[in-house]
């Protein structure tokens, strides 16, 4: 009998130190890397302002560039996980250019725990939906009418732009560059990128529902979707390792939208289409937002 209590006690040592591993796993992957910002659009010729709201519901201090045009519409650029408001990787100062040019108002801003903004701690796109909310509420206190501002994100950000969207009805569009459809076999992906075994994204799953209280199932995009009214872009590469392209079909699929729209390009890798076909990229997401920001 006294090796089957040895036996007991041992699997419940092993129980302990996987979930105390697993909740410092968690805690890492929650802190994003902040990346200092390099540049303005004043490099470009652009004129802006740097503007600060706050996010909805937790008031976290977000901080922002705002670049004005015609102050009739607007689009709110989101980035993607360890980068900032300004970074070169998404092309986020050539697709501002590309709308302030074209007349729309920009807002490009730092996600919380982001750049210059506060916060700790991510939140899987979820918690995330206030930032874009506050930035929302804010562009709306700019003059922009409701029905009238979309959302152009990449990555993370295009993910916590579904989920926004599902909510906010202010929001006429949105255009989600690389986005994930599941946290799950992506959260399995990056695990292992942090250089740990993949047995633990079970147990930083169940750390993320019962400590941080973010149900994977629940703030999955792909489960989210269905709700968006608004017409919805996708836009996915090819050669996306990071995160493959069957995730924008997959939201594609899950929509039911007439309104929706699938384009993948091939050649591209993680959120590099405009860098593969800047045109193309141009014509199709300007006539997008053209097309759908008709206002309320």
């Amino acid at each position: 009998m006294r090796w089957l209590w040895l036996v007991l006690l041992l699997v419940v040592v092993a129980g302990l130190l996987y979930l105390i591993a697993s909740a410092y796993i968690t805690e890492r992957a929650t802190h994003a890397v902040r990346s200092p910002i390099v540049g303005s659009p004043a490099d470009l010729g652009l004129p802006y302002e740097s503007v600060s709201f706050e996010s909805a519901v937790d008031r976290i201090p977000l901080q922002g560039w705002y670049l004005p045009s015609r102050g009739e519409r607007a689009i709110i650029m989101l980035h993607g996980i360890d980068q900032n408001r300004w970074n070169e990787w998404e092309r986020v100062p050539q697709k501002a250019s590309m709308f302030v040019e074209h007349g729309f108002d920009v807002l490009v801003f730092d996600l919380r725990g982001h750049g210059q903004s506060g916060g700790d701690r991510l939140g899987l796109g979820w918690v995330e939906r206030n930032d874009v909310r506050g930035a929302v509420d804010y562009v709306q206190r700019r003059g922009i009418r409701p029905g009238r501002i979309g959302l152009h994100a990449h990555s993370y950000g295009a993910a916590t732009a579904l989920l926004t969207a599902a909510v906010e009805p202010a929001v006429g569009a949105v255009v989600a560059d690389s986005a994930f459809a599941d946290m799950r076999p992506l959260l399995n992906h990056e695990v292992q990128l942090r250089g740990y075994p993949p047995i633990f994204a079970p147990g930083t799953a169940l750390v993320f529902s019962q400590f941080y209280g973010l149900d994977l199932d629940q703030i999955a995009p792909i489960n989210q979707v269905a709700k968006i009214s608004q017409p919805v872009l996708l836009i996915h590469g090819g050669q996306d390792e990071r995160i493959p392209v069957e995730n924008s079909q997959q939201l594609f699929a899950a929509a039911h939208n007439g309104a929706d729209e699938l384009w993948l390009v091939p050649a591209a890798a993680h959120v590099q289409a405009f860098a593969v076909e800047p045109a193309a990229y141009m014509l199709k997401v300007l006539g997008f937002f053209d097309a759908s920001l008709q206002g309320q």
